[in-house]
């Protein structure tokens, strides 16, 4: 499943009240440790994402990305201390579902589960949570929930979209294993 990744700073807390040189080069290194994130260059993201948080260490956006490149690395004490200490100050949904992305790596299923439950309260409506929700509720044999979910996200999701294509891909292989449901024609 993806990591969500923020790619742009959002309002929280302290990270958009400082303008100076410092917050404008931690901006600059966030930007491209995003790039670098996307091409799955974790190692230089990582490096980029710790010079960010070192020039805006109040950015819950900037230190979510950080944990999420953690996990691809392998580094999960690291990145869940940095999860839990987000999460601990604001209730992001990114951060709750990196830290469901989290749980998955160690196969801890319905802690995972629960913490995609929570980015949802917290967005109602955020797709990818959804989706890894349902991946996560068919890995548990909770098939039903799961057809339910890939099928609204599937929904809702902007046709042609990755997110669009993967729910569909997901709903077609329950079909073909026994899921009982029915696709609506969107296109």
């Amino acid at each position: 499943m993806p990591f969500l990744y923020i790619s742009a700073i959002g309002s929280y807390g302290e990270s958009m009240q400082k303008p100076d040189n410092t917050h404008r080069r931690g901006l600059a290194l966030f930007a491209e440790a995003n790039a670098r994130l996307q091409a799955k260059d974790y190692r230089g993201a990582a490096a980029l994402y710790e010079q960010a948080v070192a020039c805006i260490p109040t950015s819950p956006e900037i230190v979510t990305n950080l944990a999420a490149t953690y996990i691809h690395l392998w580094r999960m004490e690291d990145a869940r201390h940095l999860l839990d200490g987000v999460l601990r100050f604001v209730e992001l949904p990114q951060a709750w579902l990196n830290l469901g992305l989290w749980h998955e790596k160690i196969r801890d299923l319905p802690a995972a589960a629960q913490c995609y439950r929570k980015a949802i309260a917290v967005q109602p409506g955020y797709l990818q949570a959804m989706f890894n929700l349902a991946k996560t509720l068919a890995d548990m044999g909770q098939m039903d929930e799961a057809a339910e979910l890939s099928r609204e996200v599937y929904e809702h999701a902007p046709p042609g979209s990755a997110l669009a294509d993967e729910a569909l891909s997901d709903l077609l292989y329950r079909a073909a294993h026994g899921c009982d449901w029915e696709l609506t024609d969107r296109y």
